[in-house]
């Protein structure tokens, strides 16, 4: 397993990396049907008040599959489809494993192994991105959204950091992910550390909260650990406007 290597942390709160096309792109025609659970959480800076899709890829596609209002203040309720449609195959390696957010003084990492699924032809959706319109869905699209990570100090020390990422993903039935990867994480000078991942999702048929969690010591490699929540989190997004 490889990452590209990580942008550096930008304070509390700082984007994962920017996948998402906009909704006409995703080749989607609008949300799923069929409210199941909600969520809510906040959009990071968003320049007006508007309307947040959020899309997973389905069979290498990106999918509109729930949309929020959102408030100038950024805070959304999203309700979360009971039976959203599903990839047609299993599809277990979109689950997040490497921390694609790094502490900044490290540049990369890359990983070895394969954790072990107890379902292999298990099912799952991942809320990846999203994209924004101050119109309404539909609407001009002026910004896409991104799971937002937010960065606590452990100590007075800037390496001493615990930086968290959060999103929802849905599972066609009950599945164990769990597994240890080795990891090499090479620093911002070049020099290189060995750590690990911890992957121990639990995911219950329905919807759920996906976690990632980078611990840098002062002196050690990172220590990332990936779990799973049936109770629902906050998951808040990053907005980052279109380019013209």
């Amino acid at each position: 397993m490889r990452r590209p290597p990580s942008a550096p942390l930008s304070r509390c709160l700082l984007p994962a990396l920017l996948c998402a096309a906009t909704l006409s792109a995703c080749g989607a025609v609008g949300p799923e049907s069929g409210v199941g659970v909600s969520a809510k959480g906040v959009v990071v800076f968003p320049p007006s008040a508007g309307t947040a899709v959020f899309t997973a890829s389905v069979d290498g596609r990106a999918q509109a599959i729930a949309s929020a209002a959102v408030a100038a203040d950024g805070s959304y309720r999203l309700a979360l489809p009971s039976l959203p449609s599903l990839p047609s195959r299993s599809n277990l390696e979109v689950l997040p494993t490497v921390p694609s957010v790094l502490p900044d003084q490290v540049s990369g990492v890359e990983c070895s192994g394969e954790p072990v699924a107890s379902t292999p032809n298990a099912r799952v959706l991942v809320l990846s991105g999203g994209t924004f319109s101050a119109d309404g869905a539909g609407g001009a699209v002026t910004g896409h959204l991104m799971p937002a990570s937010a960065a606590i100090g452990n100590r007075l020390t800037s390496q001493d950091i615990l930086i968290t990422t959060r999103t929802h993903a849905y599972a066609d039935r009950d599945v164990r992910l769990t597994g240890t990867l080795n990891c090499t994480f090479t620093r911002a000078d070049g020099s290189t550390l060995e750590g690990s991942v911890q992957v121990n999702y639990d995911l219950k048929h329905g919807w759920n909260s996906l976690e990632t969690r980078t611990g840098q010591p002062s002196v050690n490699a990172p220590i990332a650990t990936v779990t799973s929540s049936h109770t629902l989190a906050n998951v808040n997004w990053r907005y980052l406007p279109v380019t013209p």
